[in-house]
């Protein structure tokens, strides 16, 4: 198992040095995605205000800024907007 990471990790590394600009693309792709999902996410807070089409970009956009956990809590069915406290209402 140990050397099938080191190779993978060499391959990686080697392939880096040789194509610089492969690094340079992706570093762009993420700081573009990561920003912009922020943007949209302080722009809107709630998810139920979300126009549909802010929604889209945030679902395409996030896999580019290397957040899986909404996708995680889409499988899982979690509620995005947990309530605040969980007191019972008197």
């Amino acid at each position: 198992m140990e050397d099938a990471l080191y190779k993978l990790a060499t391959d990686l590394v080697n392939t880096i040095c040789e194509h610089p600009s492969v690094a340079a693309g992706f570093a762009i792709v993420f700081a573009v995605c990561n920003l912009t999902v922020n943007g949209l996410r302080l722009a809107w807070p709630k998810e139920e205000e979300r126009p549909r089409l802010v929604l889209f970009l945030l679902g395409f956009l996030d896999v580019g800024a290397l957040n899986f956990w909404r996708l995680v809590n889409v499988f899982r069915k979690v509620d995005p907007n947990p309530p605040l406290t969980t007191r019972p209402k008197p």
